[in-house]
């Protein structure tokens, strides 16, 4: 009983908190200083007509190259945990389905 009333007392006060946010909402009329410059001076800096190809292009460019150099280690670390060696003994069939799925999807990701 006093877990339930835990729970229930938790999802209102979440409620409330998010209530809040959205009474309190208010749409901005004007950009701020840097979104100002982004849009005024894009175009012309850059020679690009759409400014978020500009922004996502030049202006947060190596935020993106560090973001794919992310993915890509990540990638070659699972690619290495999942590789198979020529020590691998056999093992006995698994009970667990999804240990099929790992095994049959690990070549796909060193190739």
């Amino acid at each position: 009983m006093m877990r339930r009333v835990f729970i229930l007392l938790v999802v209102f006060l979440f409620g409330l908190v998010f209530l809040n946010v959205a009474v309190g909402y208010e749409e901005l009329q004007s950009l701020r200083p840097l979104a100002r410059h982004y849009v005024a001076q894009g175009p012309v800096e850059l020679g690009v007509p759409n400014i978020v190809t500009a922004i996502l292009i030049t202006y947060r460019g190596f935020d993106t190259l560090g973001e794919v150099a992310v993915l890509f280690m990540v990638a070659a670390s699972v690619g290495l945990l999942l590789k198979k060696t020529k020590e691998t003994v056999t093992q006995p069939k698994s009970r667990f389905p999804s240990e099929k799925l790992v095994r049959s999807s690990s070549p796909a990701l060193l190739c």
